[in-house]
């Protein structure tokens, strides 16, 4: 009876990590890509709910405003306007 409340909640744990559409698929993306991506820009991986795409700024550019996209941001070097 004690192994039965534990099964029970791996059970749903993994029912819950999995989803309705079956397990998470994993995408791997050479440095090659990633370095390549990061200097010129260009896509990186692509699925039926995302697109991860890699950029670089070293000057003020313009705003962007997405309504079903977001945008992580990491800054390398610089500093803040004021």
């Amino acid at each position: 009876m004690r192994i039965l409340l534990p099964c029970t909640i791996l059970i749903a744990m993994a029912l819950l990590l999995t989803g309705a559409d079956g397990p998470l698929a994993v995408s791997y993306v050479d440095h090659e890509k990633v370095a390549t991506a990061f200097n010129k820009g260009g896509s990186l991986a692509r699925g039926s709910d995302f697109t991860a795409s890699g950029a670089r700024r070293t000057s003020a550019g313009q705003v962007e405003v997405h309504e079903k996209e977001t945008d992580i941001i990491y800054v390398a070097d610089g500093k803040p306007r004021l």
